[in-house]
């Protein structure tokens, strides 16, 4: 499953708005589908006019026709022949959860009952490419539940969901490849934690331009690198397993340091203090000084981190600094499949009923 992220813009998921360096609308080949779901209202393409039939793409229902009709309109314009439509009838319905309403004009549907027949339809298409746009962003938490199943479904069947959203836990936890468009353009493109890691980390720059730590004067010394100790990734600086963990500060001291007070600190990247530590006082001799820090674990919700340090010596600053490059967590994702219920802690946990262990199941949401 793959998943882009940006800004939001006019477009963003239609197939129009989708293009390459050059500005050219990039070639779908193949069967797909299109299911456009944004921020509580359907797309334009859900309720359009006859004329917009002619040139809108993806799950087209009118007004006036029932919720039965419209099922037979959207799938012809989606492909299905009508035997098709009439073996996948049922399992569309059961899905929309819409049966007494089945010969109700669409008008009179409420925008989430619209949303859940336009997912079934399209979902239900069985198509080699289907682009989700948002559908996670609206409706109750059954049915969310119900869609992260249907798409699970169909990504493991071997076909692509190109799933479009601003949910970055949702895209952490269904999405392999993601691909960050910014400006009509693809920015980025790779594995879900470098990208989406990448994305917050702009985002929060840009919140925080200007505010940069005014460093020391660099007389007595400098901070000058830092590095995870035996890191298994490709990177010093990612953080990819919950084990113990070494984290390594290196300050170049120019003048010996007698009273020295030294600090940590961690933050997201909201900038939320996540841990603090110091330690005084302490001597420091000239050159290159090494200070190691042992965690048994760091088990922090996946994404980008700063390490701040700081030392002094009789109570003047000697050097502060915000460690870069910053640090990625990649580590595997325990967190609840909400955004709003996601927390700083990221730590796997067993469950029991009466004893008896019981397998997770990383979809099920219990909070409103």
């Amino acid at each position: 499953m793959n998943a882009p992220v940006g800004a939001s813009a006019p477009g963003f998921g239609d197939r129009r708005g989708i293009h390459d360096p050059n500005r050219s609308a990039l070639a779908l080949e193949g069967q797909w589908s299109f299911t456009s779901l944004l921020f509580g209202q359907p797309a334009q393409p859900f309720l359009a006019s006859p004329q917009a039939f002619e040139h809108r793409h993806g799950t087209q229902f009118h007004p006036e026709l029932t919720g039965r009709e419209n099922i037979y309109l959207s799938g012809t314009i989606l492909g299905m022949t009508k035997r098709e439509i009439d073996r996948k009838f049922d399992e569309i319905i059961a899905f929309a959860e819409i049966e007494k309403f089945l010969d109700t004009p669409l008008k009179h549907f409420s925008t989430g009952m619209q949303m859940r027949l336009a997912f079934a339809v399209a979902a239900h298409l069985e198509p080699e490419i289907l682009f989700v746009d948002e559908v996670l962003a609206v409706g109750d938490i059954e049915f969310q539940k119900k869609c992260l199943g249907k798409m699970q479904e169909v990504s493991k069947s071997g076909r692509t969901i190109v799933f479009v959203s601003h949910q970055m836990n949702q895209i952490r936890r269904l999405c392999q490849r993601v691909g960050w468009i910014d400006g009509g353009s693809i920015r980025q493109s790779g594995a879900t934690h470098e990208v989406v890691s990448a994305y917050e980390s702009a985002m929060a720059r840009g919140e925080r331009n200007g505010n940069r730590l005014e460093r020391g004067p660099a007389i007595k010394g400098r901070f000058v690198r830092w590095e995870i100790a035996d890191a298994s990734g490709d990177s010093p600086h990612i953080l990819n397993a919950l084990n113990a963990v070494t984290l390594k500060v290196t300050v170049d001291i120019r003048q010996h340091i007698s009273t020295g007070h030294y600090g940590i600190a961690l933050r997201n990247h909201e900038q939320q203090v996540v841990w603090a530590w110091e330690t005084q006082p302490l001597q420091l001799n000239i050159g290159e000084q090494q200070l190691s820090h042992v965690f048994p674990t760091l088990p922090l919700r996946p994404g980008l981190y700063t390490w701040l340090v700081a030392l002094y010596d009789e109570g003047d600053l000697v050097d502060i600094w915000d460690c870069i490059p910053e640090m990625m967590v990649a580590t595997e994702n325990f967190q609840h499949p909400d955004d709003q219920w996601s927390g700083i802690l990221n730590i796997p946990v067993g469950f029991e009923i009466n004893g008896e262990q019981q397998s997770p199941h990383h979809d099920r949401k219990v909070f409103p």
